[in-house]
Formats: C-alpha cells, structure tokens, sequence
C-alpha cells in the first residue's frame, strides 16, 4: 500500500506517482484504490460481464483503466475461476464409453471370415475392351481377424449381392454371421436367402 504513494482527492483515496504532467486521463493517472472485499468482487464481476466473460488478464486490464485493486490479479482469477458461466463455456468435452464386444468378435477358436462385416463401396470404373464401365465393390470384412475379401459386382441390387456373397462362400467357405448397415440391398437378400435356405 505505501508503494502505491496514495493520494486524497475529494475523499477518495486514489494512487499517487510523477504522472501529473502526462497527456492522459485523470483516472489512468490516479486510479481509484480498492480493498480486495466484497464491494470490489462485484465491481470485477461487473467488469468480467460487460466484457463478455473474457480472460483474466483482459478483464485485469480493463478494471486497471479506473481502480488499483490490491492483490488484484488474484482477485480477478478468483472471481473468474468461479464464473459458473466460464466454467459451462470453457468445460472440457464428455467422453463415451464403449460398449462391450459382441461374443462373435472375442471368440479366437473359431476360423477366420466366421463372423463377417458386409458393405459395399464404389462406382469405380472398370476397362471393359476399349470402354469403361460403372462397377461396384463388395468388401467382407472378418469381424475377428480384421481380414479382408474384396469382391467386384456389376450394381448395387439384390442379384449382386447375392452373387458376390455366393462367390465369397466358395472361396472362403460358410460363414455363420454376417453384419451389415441394413442398406436396402442387403435387408433384401437376407429375406431372398430365408426364403431360399
């Protein structure tokens, strides 16, 4: 407090110093001297809310344009660590737990492509003699290896499908599983294929 040199202007007890001469405001030249007490804490609140909850030091600089808060740049971190506004904007994100692994997935005794993923990619475009033609992707995923079997289908309709799927199964043999994204291809085969089996 002696350090600050204070001054008496008008009953208000205001910091002293050699600036009487600069060519700036009275309130930058003298600024008001404050006790860190609860009178103080709402004039920081006010200052951090009108200046649209910024940091610390922004809002310290701020308040340093009129008043000398003593010890105020704990003040000002206090009152904005407390900010229940601040703290909503400035929360760190949730995390999502993830769920347990399907029993198909965890089961190792079991050979690869037993429990598969089905999905399809593309148009990719395939030299047919001297032109290009549109064709598509079937990719079966082993949901335990992580293996892949790619496989070349003329559309994205029900026959392909199955034909891709019947492919697959003479390559790789049968798979007990298949898990897929209910595309409109596949919720159609697996109704082709009960009926069928």
């Amino acid at each position: 407090m002696q350090k600050l040199n204070p001054v008496l202007f008008d009953g208000i007890l205001r910091v002293g110093g050699r600036s009487q001469n600069a060519p700036i405001e009275f309130d930058l030249k003298h600024p008001i001297i404050l006790p860190s007490n609860h009178i103080t804490q709402l004039i920081v609140r006010e200052y951090h809310k009108s200046s649209h909850h910024c940091g610390a030091s922004h809002a310290w600089n701020l308040l340093r344009q009129m008043f000398w808060i003593i010890n105020g740049a704990v003040v000002v971190k206090r009152i904005i660590r407390n900010c229940i506004f601040c703290k909503k904007i400035n929360a760190s994100m949730g995390k999502q737990f993830m769920a347990d692994l399907p029993k198909d997935r965890v089961t190792p005794d079991q050979p690869p492509f037993t429990c598969v993923g089905v999905d399809n990619f593309g148009p990719i475009f395939v030299k047919q003699g001297r032109s290009s033609v549109k064709r598509w992707g079937l990719i079966i995923t082993c949901a335990i290896t992580r293996a892949v079997h790619l496989e070349i289908v003329h559309s994205m309709n029900v026959n392909s499908f199955i034909i891709g799927l019947r492919r697959f199964i003479v390559r790789r043999g049968k798979m007990s599983t298949i898990i897929c994204d209910n595309g409109s291809n596949f919720t159609a085969g697996n109704k082709v294929l009960k009926k069928e089996i």
